[in-house]
């Protein structure tokens, strides 16, 4: 259902419920496929695996907090905060606060 032609964007609702729950997230994905999940190992590292969850090869914009550098670990490409992820793959990303 969510990958139908003229669906309502249901990414947003998780997003809007997120927000009213005082949620803020490290690293965060514009793209409504390309979902992030952060793993904190202490207070200035962590690990994001984000997967393209379509069909389709996806670019998404990361917003990541300031004080934190992004690198990529294993995975196709990123390009300064934009990841190019194809099909239903994924990318795992270490994220280290200055």
């Amino acid at each position: 259902v969510f990958f139908r032609e003229n669906q309502p964007p249901y990414h947003k609702i998780y997003r809007k419920l997120a927000q009213t729950a005082g949620i803020v997230r490290i690293c965060d994905s514009d793209h409504p496929y390309v979902r992030l999940t952060e793993h904190i190992i202490d207070e200035s590292t962590l690990y994001v695996a984000a997967i393209n969850y379509s069909n389709k090869p996806a670019i998404a914009n990361l917003t990541v907090l300031p004080e934190y550098r992004i690198s990529a670990i294993y995975g196709h490409k990123l390009e300064g905060t934009t990841l190019h992820l194809r099909e239903n793959d994924g990318i795992l990303l270490k994220l280290t606060k200055d």
